[in-house]
């Protein structure tokens, strides 16, 4: 890696100049700065490191474990890993800088996706040999489209889901290793997530821990909320005797906390399907959000990388 420090967190100038404004990235990029006063150290771990979260939907969908084998198989070990909860405010910092770009519909369905359950936030190494990209960058490529309909295969946001809505995609990815502390530090207090960095520095595989902390996360809860039978469209309440409207639930036998889980992910999906996700439609010119994320304006991924089952960049 030869790039300097500035350009290893992002070549995005309009990203690096709204960031410096950023409490949650100024700050913690300070403190990872006091931490590893080495700017070689610190660009390495920042280049082979990436970041994923497991959303709710992703738990809710009982399918997230399979991107594991699969990441393993393209590099990426998981180094360390939190479940977290987010709150209203987390959620919409989190897509704060999207937000101009995105309907009224799509960000109440993310404050209702994001809140309804915790998620569990990921670090990991990727072992590639690369020379023009960061981890981030490579991840992001392999997480895939959130247009349903244009879900290759092999795109994690397959693997981690059945295909509801666009808006149900499962999987976040920082795009750049700035966006990565940016994120860190919106989701955790200070010293957990130097506790993670601290763990990812280490690059111990941590895949049993990983698969242990979404075994729990998915016990939480009942199973299957987000397949065929828990995606078709529900008639009005009132015109349904109690009997049918239970089995159309599928809530006979559960307990109230269970009925309201498998209640309130029918009117997510419902929702959902019906969601315009962009002002623009189904997606959006990249270059338009407050801080552009058009691939141009981050570091090409190296060509050996890009795989035909995944598609193009």
């Amino acid at each position: 890696m030869h790039f300097s420090l500035v350009t290893c967190l992002t070549p995005n100038r309009i990203k690096t100049n709204v960031f410096e404004r950023d409490e949650n990235y100024v700050a913690a990029l300070r403190d990872i700065r006091q931490r590893w006063t080495s700017t070689q150290m610190l660009c390495n771990m920042l280049w082979n490191t990436a970041s994923l979260i497991l959303r709710p939907d992703a738990v809710a969908g009982g399918q997230a474990a399979n991107i594991l084998p699969a990441l393993r198989d393209l590099g990426f070990v998981p180094i360390a890993a939190r479940s977290v909860r987010l709150s209203l405010d987390q959620t919409r910092e989190l897509w704060r800088y999207q937000a101009n770009v995105s309907t009224r519909e799509r960000l109440r369905l993310l404050d209702l996706i994001m809140t309804s359950a915790p998620s569990l936030y990921i670090l990991f190494r990727d072992a590639t040999e690369r020379v023009s990209a960061p981890a981030t960058v490579h991840l992001t490529y392999l997480k895939g489209t959130a247009i349903v309909e244009n879900r290759r295969k092999w795109h994690l946001r397959t693997m981690a889901g059945p295909k509801v809505a666009n808006i149900v995609s499962y999987v976040h990815v920082s795009d750049d290793p700035a966006d990565m502390v940016r994120e860190i530090a919106l989701l955790f207090p200070r010293r957990q997530w130097l506790d993670l960095m601290n763990e990812a520095e280490q690059a111990t595989d941590r895949t049993e821990k990983v698969r242990s902390l979404l075994a729990a996360l998915q016990a939480d809860g009942p199973k299957d909320l987000l397949y065929r039978d828990n995606a078709r469209s529900l008639p009005s309440e009132n015109r349904l005797h109690t009997r049918v409207w239970n089995r159309i639930l599928n809530t006979s036998g559960l307990t109230l906390f269970e009925a309201e889980t498998r209640h309130r992910w029918r009117y997510i999906v419902e929702r959902s399907k019906r969601c315009k996700v962009f002002v623009d439609g189904n997606s959006y010119d990249g270059r338009a959000a407050t801080v552009p994320d058009d691939k141009e304006l981050s570091l090409p991924l190296d060509g050996h990388l890009i795989l035909r089952e995944v598609g193009p960049r």
